[in-house]
């Protein structure tokens, strides 16, 4: 006997199996698992900071520059008290004020930048009581202490103030043996500053003589004789009873006098330089001699001079003492005789 199947049944019983399988084909393909997103990082806020300004220092020693070279040495002195002012050349701070310590030495901070040096005039005394009126730059520069020091602060800096109480240095070397013990340097002659006749004493009991127009430095013949300041070497400044020997006469530009100003070199055995020739201070320009009128140690000695060119001096100049009134008005006297 043949059964029958019941289809109705199987049909049944099929539907939900492709049912089922086209639902889990569609949740494989048609709704796959969304991607995480990218997690968004925040950018790091710039800060702005003001640029860091090194400072550098800028100091040095004040010290009495015996020597004229602007270089501070053993044997010239340290000078305390002096009065500085630094401004700087933009202008737009202050200027600073500050004042050297008991060793003549100043330290202070500075920004980069150029600046003016200037020193107080007159604050502090120097030798013999003159005030300070120059300083030394070099051998062949020097400035009124009314001038500005310029200087460019890119690092630390040292900047020794070399003062000066005159233009002028010793026109011989430090190690120069005189003659003559009884005054500073043998000098046995100063200028004549008045109108006495013949032998007079100033300032306890030191000798000059009438019409006596510069200073006798008592020395060795032969000593080697120095610039006393830097300038040029002229022909002649005078009549010729001051040219015994080999004169040198040596004109200075920036003198501080209002008329145009030589030293004298008078009585060298030898002179080394000659008309035209340029010489800076403590250059050496010849060798002394001796007068020929002999006197104490056989007239062995310098003569050394300032003078003053001036058209309205039947001489043709007048001269100047080296060590009185060295910053005082001018003092004229005309020359008469050597």
């Amino acid at each position: 006997m043949q059964k029958t199947v019941n289809t109705k049944i199987l049909i049944r019983s099929a539907v939900p199996i492709a049912i089922a399988g086209a639902i889990s084909l569609t949740s494989c393909y048609a709704n796959p698992t969304p991607a995480p997103k990218p997690v968004e990082i925040e950018p790091t806020p710039i800060v702005q900071t003001e640029p860091v300004i090194t400072k550098y220092t800028l100091k040095g020693v004040t010290f009495h520059d015996y020597n004229g070279d602007g270089i501070y040495q053993e044997n010239e002195p340290v000078v305390p008290g002096i009065e500085l002012k630094i401004t700087p050349s933009s202008n737009t701070e202050k200027e600073i004020s500050l004042k050297t310590d008991a060793k003549g030495e100043y330290n202070i901070k500075l920004d980069p930048g150029k600046y003016r040096l200037n020193v107080i005039p007159g604050k502090v005394l120097g030798y013999n009581d003159q005030p300070f009126s120059y300083i030394g730059i070099s051998k062949a520069e020097y400035k009124t202490i009314y001038e500005d020091l310029d200087l460019e602060i890119n690092s630390d800096l040292k900047y020794d103030v070399a003062l000066m109480q005159g233009f002028l240095t010793l026109p011989f070397s430090r190690e120069t043996k005189f003659l003559l013990t009884d005054y500073p340097f043998g000098i046995a002659d100063f200028v004549d500053m008045d109108d006495e006749i013949g032998i007079k004493t100033w300032n306890d009991s030191r000798r000059t003589y009438n019409n006596h127009s510069g200073i006798d430095y008592y020395i060795e013949e032969n000593t080697s004789i120095l610039a006393a300041a830097s300038g040029t070497v002229i022909k002649d400044a005078g009549p010729s009873n001051i040219n015994q020997g080999q004169p040198v006469f040596i004109l200075h530009d920036r003198a501080p006098y209002f008329l145009p100003t030589v030293t004298a070199y008078i009585h060298l055995n030898k002179a080394l330089v000659k008309p035209g020739d340029k010489v800076n201070r403590g250059d050496v320009i010849g060798f002394s001699g001796k007068n020929m009128g002999g006197g104490i140690y056989d007239g062995k000695h310098l003569h050394f001079g300032i003078l003053l060119i001036s058209e309205k001096s039947p001489w043709g100049y007048y001269y100047k003492d080296a060590y009185r009134n060295c910053t005082a008005p001018l003092e004229i006297k005309p020359l008469l005789r050597e």
